[in-house]
């Protein structure tokens, strides 16, 4: 009886051994060995091709008395600007190796408000337009200046050229943005002369007044009615007078 005990506990060993001998092995044929990878260069992503295209835009616009323009700005290298004026290709131009194109118009610009864009079309036949417009009001009469406003949808105006004070001297004053806030409200902004009183008036009525800060900038934030308008930017001296004056055409657009 002892014997055949002992051969019972010998067989359930001999079980066990057999039992943990094979899980061990399986294991080993489950588990994956580790390899340690070498760590390469990384790979860049593929990105859509509009997005990697230079939107055209402008950069230098100067517009004399009788229309003629020099354009200047920046493209895609090597591609074809085109230049719009009211809709109606006015000159092409083609962009160097960084980018780079200028146009002298060899036809004056109409008198009166012209829109100017710009559309390029790249070496591999992608066009693109521009988001940006410029709006010149060139003089009916000799004795005025033009006015070359730089526009971007949701953004500020920029004014690029400003129209001669009346004497033919602009001093330190200047309007040089005009934007909007989230209720509407139009905000002119400029330089003038440090700690100076400035006031802006739209055709000959009161809008409001601004003081210039240490640095000469002013802002001022009003309600105007939609139309159009010819703004007045007077400078005051110390005893109140008008030391300085700006005009600029604006229009408020309808909201």
């Amino acid at each position: 009886m002892r014997a055949f005990l002992v051969l019972l506990v010998l067989l359930a060993i001999g079980i066990l051994i057999y039992v943990f001998n094979f899980r061990e092995k399986a294991e080993d044929a489950v588990t994956p060995p580790v390899v340690e990878e070498e760590i390469g260069e990384p790979v860049t992503p593929e990105v859509d091709e509009q997005e990697t295209v230079a939107l055209p835009r402008f950069d230098i616009v100067r517009v004399d008395r009788s229309g003629f323009a020099v354009i200047a700005g920046r493209a895609a290298p090597g591609a074809e600007v085109t230049l719009f004026a009211n809709g109606e290709a006015l000159e092409t131009a083609m962009a160097g190796a960084d980018g780079a194109w200028a146009i002298n118009t060899e036809t004056p610009l109409a008198a009166g408000p012209v829109e100017l864009s710009l559309s390029m079309t790249t070496p591999d036949g992608m066009v693109v337009n521009s988001v940006n417009t410029i709006i010149i009001y060139v003089p009916e009469n000799d004795e005025d200046q033009p006015v070359v406003l730089r526009t971007t949808p949701g953004g500020a105006t920029e004014i690029l050229q400003s129209a001669d004070a009346p004497d033919g001297a602009l001093g330190p004053l200047s309007i040089n943005s005009i934007d909007y806030d989230d209720g509407g409200n139009v905000i002119f902004s400029g330089r003038a002369e440090p700690d100076s009183v400035v006031q802006v008036f739209a055709n000959r009525n009161p809008v409001g007044q601004a003081n210039a800060d240490a640095q000469g900038r002013w802002e001022l934030s009003t309600t105007i009615p939609p139309g159009r308008y010819t703004l007045q930017i007077i400078q005051l001296d110390e005893t109140g007078n008008p030391k300085y004056a700006v005009e600029v055409p604006f229009e408020q657009a309808s909201l």
